[in-house]
């Protein structure tokens, strides 16, 4: 009888041991049980890019929790085709992308921006996305626009001098053009070079760059020829 007491307290401390180990292990693997907070920053739905237009991915992921596995993709929804793709990790609960791309596109094109964040597991959290338009603006008949500066993996900071440099051509004449850099939505170059009856024209001017912030700037240069064909060209940056 002492013998079968014996073995019955050790089973009951075996399971009691066993309970406990499960409990642990559960508790161990608990992740994921808060699905991130994601905030679009740009693109935004609905917006619309020019073919070429520098295209900034910026979205702002929160968590309770450590952010894992995730992953951004450009996906052209006109023709099937994934136009970009990015796969990332982080041990914080809040980051912010800072990641671009020029779309190419040979028609305007829908898009569709998904983010997609996993658990420590590997197991979907969730998927957003947000819908945009690229604008196939290839225009044979119109004026060119050669931007030899800035370019899209220029970097700019606090105090840096930007130059815009570049220059248009056509092979009939040029009638006007414009130069326009925007800092936070606000205009603080608008400048239009004298083209108007030639053939060619090259442009540099430079910019001093002066924010206590991040701020994001957009330079938008169009020049049209004496039958109103006209060009575009937009670069967006982020300056620290």
């Amino acid at each position: 009888m002492k013998t079968n007491k014996h073995i019955l307290q050790a089973l009951m401390i075996t399971a009691l041991f066993t309970l406990n180990g499960c409990k642990d292990h559960d508790d161990d693997h608990k992740h994921g049980d808060k699905k991130p907070i994601v905030t679009f920053i740009n693109p935004t739905e609905g917006a619309t890019y020019n073919e070429g237009d520098t295209l900034w991915l910026r979205v702002n992921m929160k968590s309770e929790e450590d952010l894992h596995d995730y992953s951004l993709e450009v996906k052209n929804l006109t023709t099937g085709n994934t136009a970009y793709s990015y796969n990332g990790h982080s041990h914080n609960k809040e980051l912010t992308t800072a990641l671009s791309f020029i779309p190419r596109v040979n028609e305007t094109s829908a898009m569709q921006f998904s983010v997609i964040n996993k658990d420590h597991d590997g197991n979907i959290q969730q998927q957003q996305m947000v819908k945009f338009t690229v604008t196939n603006v290839s225009n044979a008949d119109g004026p060119s626009i050669n931007l030899l500066s800035p370019t899209s993996s220029s970097q700019f900071q606090n105090g840096s001098v930007m130059r815009i440099r570049g220059d248009f051509a056509h092979n009939s004449t040029l009638k006007e053009a414009n130069i326009t850099l925007r800092k936070d939505g606000s205009t603080i170059i608008n400048y239009s070079p004298l083209v108007n009856g030639i053939n060619t024209y090259s442009f540099d001017t430079s910019h001093k760059i002066q924010t206590t912030g991040h701020s994001d700037y957009d330079l938008v240069i169009t020049v049209k020829d004496q039958n109103n064909n006209a060009n575009t060209r937009t670069l967006s940056f982020h300056v620290h």
